[in-house]
């Protein structure tokens, strides 16, 4: 019996070792994206309504194969209130997802991606004070886009993305261009 584990367990090994090396191969690594943006509320919500904001957005994405990574981010987005000039509400928090991209070499290409967000309101009255803080929420996102090989580790991948923090009471449209370094 303990020869028969012992046989399946090194045919499991060899097998997995020798899988080991395509899916290393397939990975294509680590990569940094920087996003500004301008961003477009949904609805009226709060005290004072949203006007169009804008915003920046880091993360890191890593390629478990050429086409489809997982990413990890923080970003940080503005929005002024409606005719208030001395009031504004400030999104900051983290993302987490999977993108599928598509690339050719001499083409434009395409991507989509679809994920979750961990993210806080802040409202903010004068500069630096805060008056109240939704407390971090959960939320999801979905975006797609066109890419652009600028050289062999840059890309540029202006995009389109539909952000919904359902909890802290904002949804939003985000126009924005990536700017992708790595592999």
């Amino acid at each position: 019996m303990l020869n028969k584990c012992h046989l399946k367990f090194q045919i499991m090994l060899c097998i997995v070792l020798c899988s080991a090396d395509k899916i290393a191969n397939a990975q294509t690594g680590w990569n940094v994206e920087i996003r500004p943006s301008v961003n477009f509320p949904t609805e009226v919500s709060g005290a004072h309504g949203k006007n169009t904001g804008f915003g920046i957005e880091g993360k890191t994405w890593f390629g478990l194969t050429p086409t489809v990574g997982t990413y990890l981010g923080w970003g940080w987005n503005l929005f002024p209130a409606e005719n208030r000039a001395d009031f504004s509400y400030e999104e900051t928090g983290f993302t987490l997802g999977m993108q599928y991209q598509h690339l050719r070499e001499s083409q434009p290409g395409y991507f989509v991606a679809a994920g979750g967000v961990y993210n806080h309101i802040e409202t903010e009255k004068r500069e630096d004070h805060y008056d109240s803080d939704s407390g971090h929420k959960f939320g999801w996102q979905i975006e797609s886009g066109v890419l652009f090989r600028i050289s062999p580790k840059l890309l540029v991948k202006p995009g389109l993305r539909y952000r919904n923090l359902q909890a802290a009471r904002l949804q939003y449209f985000s126009i924005g261009t990536g700017f992708f370094f790595g592999r």
